[in-house]
């Protein structure tokens, strides 16, 4: 299902497809949306408008957001592990305690962003954009963060361990109580 057309939940509640797993729903708009809970694993929603929209607790394992837009976009609790999230603006997303383990985040635009207590142990962050964002309580264990911008974050009490930070830019950086490798 592809479409021009956006798709808010006042419109589109009766048309919204009800199996996501697996699904090719590339290039699609669903703004303002709420996926919580749903069953969402290896669904494909690269160059997606899902701006706004809510997929709380929802299981988007090994999903492809790559390209999209998560303007707004709240993944509280959500499990995105193995999730690609490369180049798709995160700008003011909430991924609080949601579980991105494995996840490629590559260059993505992830401006004022939260991952608070997010769990990113292997991720991959190469070139993201995280001015503002917040890492408090993160674990980023083992995570790919080279070149990531980190300007002016909240890294309170995140976990680096094992982490590959070269090149990463961490000025103003709330960098209290923080694991930060060597």
């Amino acid at each position: 299902m592809t479409s021009d057309a956006p798709m808010t939940s006042d419109a589109a509640t009766d048309s919204m497809p009800t199996e996501f797993a697996g699904q090719d729903l590339s290039n699609s708009s669903f703004i303002d949306m709420d996926f919580k809970g749903k069953d969402m694993t290896e669904v494909n929603l690269s160059g997606s408008d899902l701006t706004s929209s809510f997929f709380g607790s929802a299981t988007l394992t090994s999903a492809n957001l790559s390209k999209a837009n998560l303007t707004e976009t709240g993944f509280s609790f959500a499990d995105l592990s193995g999730a690609d999230l490369s180049g798709a603006t995160l700008t003011d997303a909430n991924f609080s305690a949601a579980m991105l383990s494995n996840a490629n985040l590559a260059d993505a635009q992830g401006q004022g962003s939260s991952f608070r207590q997010a769990q990113l142990g292997g991720a991959s962050l190469i070139g993201a954009n995280m001015t503002g964002a917040n890492f408090s309580d993160a674990v980023l264990t083992g995570a790919d963060l080279t070149n990531v911008d980190f300007t002016d974050a909240n890294l309170y009490y995140a976990d680096f361990t094992g982490a590959n930070m070269t090149g990463a830019i961490l000025t103003g950086a709330n960098i209290t109580g923080a694991i930060i490798p060597e």
